[in-house]
């Protein structure tokens, strides 16, 4: 620790200028975390360390632990591993990952995650503190970076939680992407962990019917780069799909009844819909449709947890921007929905699936 602080201003003079003033805040609120045991393997290259446990505020009003409460805290532990100052060995620039000069110029857009969350993950009579954290190099290509963080319970060798990311290179101002510099790619050779091989999360098409809900995209839903947070499109998805649920079981009428709707961009656009929409929160929900329901989930899956998340990202979305989160079950698929945020031009933004675990898969 004491090493730590002497070598302050060095390690800030070693932050790309546009993340100093955000990683200052976290260098800081490291050094207070001095029992971490944090540790790097060079070949392969992982970084490990105890990572504290939930809040209280973690857990929701029905003794959950939130979807988005798990997709945030997968990110702190990431950001945890990355950003820990012993990363940087005796004042050396080159640590865990390089990500620092590897992006000189550059930024990184996440383009697709696949989330897992064990049973366990929902066990609340399973101690929840503290973690083990776990951040893995799993491949680069010439745009593209693969890592995997999961999060253990101690003496555990199975994850709690795990997310796979697939990340790319993209020059700041034009938004395309960009070859990692050669040294990085040299460097990187043969330290993968697991190798992964082509991981991809393929889009989909969305059917003519749908579960449909207005956001515009706010202050708080952005990052660093001015574009909505992936973590947000997520939670745009999720509120969509509690929000249809509520409404079907206030309606007190079967799903397949109260939640058909047709869908078209100009029937959505501000100043288009009915006050009743609006009190809807921008959800057009058609009560007397008598055509099969493009939602049939109930409460009662919901309730047993998120099983996997797949997602990709496919186009930027600004503050102040207008989005459609529509949301649908494909036959065959009772325990997963599928979710496509599109523009008000239809053009998709982000797609991803959400399977929940089934009843009898419960402890």
């Amino acid at each position: 620790m004491e090493q730590s602080q002497s070598n302050e201003s060095e390690i800030i003079s070693m932050l790309r200028e546009s993340d100093r003033k955000f990683k200052i805040v976290w260098w800081k609120h490291y050094l207070a975390n001095n029992e971490v045991n944090y540790r790097i393997n060079n070949n392969p290259l992982y970084a490990t360390s105890i990572f504290p446990g939930l809040h209280y505020t973690d857990i929701d009003k029905d003794g959950k632990i939130g979807l988005m409460k798990a997709v945030d805290f997968l990110q702190s532990a990431e950001i945890f591993l990355e950003n820990h100052p012993e990363r940087y060995s005796q004042g050396d620039k080159h640590a865990f990952l390089d990500l620092d000069m590897a992006l000189e110029g550059r930024t990184i857009f996440v383009a697709a995650s696949e989330y897992t969350f064990s049973r366990a993950w929902y066990n609340n009579s399973i101690p929840k503190w503290s973690f083990v954290a776990k951040e893995s190099f799993c491949g680069l290509g010439n745009t593209s970076l693969l890592l995997i963080v999961d999060l253990f319970l101690p003496n555990s060798s199975e994850p709690i939680i795990s997310r796979i990311n697939k990340l790319i290179s993209v020059d700041r101002i034009t938004r395309k992407p960009v070859a990692f510099p050669d040294w990085y790619k040299k460097k990187m050779h043969g330290r993968e962990v697991v190798k992964l091989g082509e991981f991809k999360v393929e889009g989909f098409s969305k059917p003519a019917r749908t579960f449909v809900r207005r956001v515009q995209i706010v202050w708080s839903d952005t990052d660093s780069n001015n574009h909505a947070t992936f973590s947000s499109y997520i939670r745009f998805g999720q509120d969509t799909l509690l929000l249809a649920v509520h409404k079907a079981q206030k309606l007190n009428t079967p799903h397949r009844q109260n939640l058909s709707t047709a869908v078209t961009p100009a029937s959505l656009e501000p100043g288009h819909r009915t006050p009743s929409q609006k009190q809807a929160g921008g959800v057009m929900v058609d009560s007397h449709h008598q055509n099969p329901s493009p939602l049939s989930i109930t409460s009662d899956i919901l309730n047993n947890g998120v099983k996997h998340l797949k997602i990709c990202f496919i186009k930027e979305c600004l503050e102040g921007d207008f989005i459609d989160v529509h949301l649908w079950q494909e036959k065959g698929e009772e325990l997963q929905v599928r979710c496509s945020i599109e523009n008000l031009e239809g053009v998709p933004i982000c797609q991803f699936t959400l399977e929940y675990y089934s009843a009898l898969s419960k402890l």
